[in-house]
């Protein structure tokens, strides 16, 4: 982006001009359900289950085809916490990664002039890599390979915040 002193005056001052490039990165916590595991098993099992249950990391590029609007390449890494249960002695622990290339689009709302709303949405081919539950029981101990590929995406809505006189980072929180 141009200098602090070259976008003065401009109509978007916090947006990158039409025809230009973007990197970003982004580290997120999720949620798979908004089921709790414990609702599968009997009451006094013992759950553990964590808040968040995994967390993301994506990093993308994005062309900017005018300054409220632009599409991209994205990569993101999921990584999902290990969940088990305790039920009589019998042990359960699930473990999961996924690898997601995606396109998006996103499109910025400016609120002032160091502020703007986001709304994304971007979709891809997710593969989940080193997924397994493992079954201990007292006869031994069984481990089931999940690994697997789909389709996905997700829709966000989000606060950008401009951390720079230069505006050219930013940190950003969304849901």
């Amino acid at each position: 982006p141009a200098s602090g002193e070259s976008q003065k005056g401009e109509l978007y001052p916090t947006l990158p001009p039409g025809g230009s490039f973007v990197f970003g990165a982004a580290l997120e916590g999720f949620g798979f359900d908004v089921r709790d595991l414990g609702q599968f098993h009997s009451p006094g099992t013992d759950v553990r289950q964590d808040l968040p249950y995994g967390f993301g990391l994506q990093a993308g590029l994005d062309y900017a085809l005018d300054p409220t609007f632009q599409v991209g390449l994205q990569v993101e890494f999921l990584r999902r916490l290990t969940a088990g249960v305790t039920d009589g002695g019998d042990e359960y622990q699930w473990d999961a990664s996924a690898l997601a290339p995606s396109l998006g689009a996103k499109l910025f709302i400016p609120l002032d002039e160091a502020t703007n709303f986001v709304l994304g949405l971007s979709g891809g081919y997710h593969f989940l890599a080193a997924g397994s539950l493992v079954v201990e029981t007292g006869t031994g101990i069984d481990k089931v390979d999940l690994s697997g590929e789909t389709f996905g995406g997700k829709v966000g809505a989000g606060i950008e915040l401009f951390l720079d006189e230069n505006m050219d980072s930013s940190l950003g929180f969304g849901i």
